[in-house]
């Protein structure tokens, strides 16, 4: 009957679960931001690298992260993945 009548549809929304799921995810970029920011000093205290090249010419950061230790790079990944899924619940 659905099929032959759409606008009979009805499907949870789950609305409690998203909102739990978006709150998780904040969660979890918080603890992220935590971890960069702690390696960010890191490496401002210890004087590795050139940070206004870096940010200056996003090559030189690249090849530097890859060069170095990638530890950064590896977490900036990290967050884009997690950045993506709360995305695509926060714009629904």
């Amino acid at each position: 009957m659905i099929v032959q009548h759409p606008g009979f549809e009805s499907f949870q929304v789950f609305r409690d679960l998203q909102i739990k799921s978006l709150l998780y995810y904040q969660a979890q970029l918080a603890e992220l931001r935590k971890k960069l920011h702690k390696l960010e000093w890191v490496d401002h205290r210890s004087g590795t690298g050139n940070a206004e090249t870096w940010c200056a010419d996003i090559t030189t950061l690249m090849a530097s992260a890859e060069s170095d230790d990638p530890e950064q790079i590896n977490m900036i990944k990290e967050i884009r993945g997690v950045l993506k899924e709360y995305s695509k619940l926060v714009s629904r």
